[in-house]
């Protein structure tokens, strides 16, 4: 994710997860790591971040939310304009759907414009017991309330229309929202 003149990657195949964020020095012309945070094990912590003016966004969809086994989760970091981000820095917010569904994996992919955010939630493959997951997947919009997102509104919730063993349908996959939605 860009913006402005920093660069955020989410590096969710490494065993705790992690997401980086970079500037470029002006005097060389590289890219440099200016900070990085880290997930817990196996949470998918980096599947998809935005970084969006004071306020970054990373999809955990191996999250617990509700205590819902990997039904995903959207943490949500803060800043004052004046502030640099720092690795000490905790979300704000967990953003997760009003009902939890297990393995979701809510956040695996996510976009945000203001006040709007867009997550997805194709689920993962195989249940808990290793059965191959029939039910379909979803993408969410959300809006906030408040600066620290933490008065959040789930408006929308959009499912896929496969629930066959045989084929999925990976609805969520992919999101991306814009301001002339």
């Amino acid at each position: 994710s860009l913006f402005e003149d920093q660069v955020m990657v989410g590096s969710y195949f490494a065993i705790d997860g992690g997401v980086f964020i970079l500037s470029k020095n002006p005097s060389t012309g590289n890219w440099e790591v200016k900070t990085s945070f880290d997930g817990a094990i196996f949470s998918g912590y980096g599947a998809d971040v935005k970084l969006f003016e004071n306020h970054f966004f990373v999809g955990v969809p191996g999250y617990a939310h509700q205590g819902v086994a990997q039904s995903g989760g959207v943490f949500v970091y803060a800043k004052l304009p004046e502030q640099e981000w720092n690795s000490s820095m905790q979300p704000v917010a967990i953003i997760g759907a009003n009902v939890a569904v297990e393995g979701g994996f809510f956040g695996s992919s996510i976009d945000v414009v203001g006040n709007t955010l867009a997550v997805g939630a194709p689920g993962k493959f195989l249940t808990n017991d290793n059965q191959v997951r029939t039910v379909p997947g979803n993408t969410y919009i959300f809006q906030t309330q408040d600066y620290f997102w933490q008065t959040n509104t789930e408006f929308l919730n959009l499912q896929g229309d496969r629930y066959s063993a045989d084929e999925r349908d990976y609805f969520g996959s992919d999101v991306g929202i814009d301001e002339e939605y």
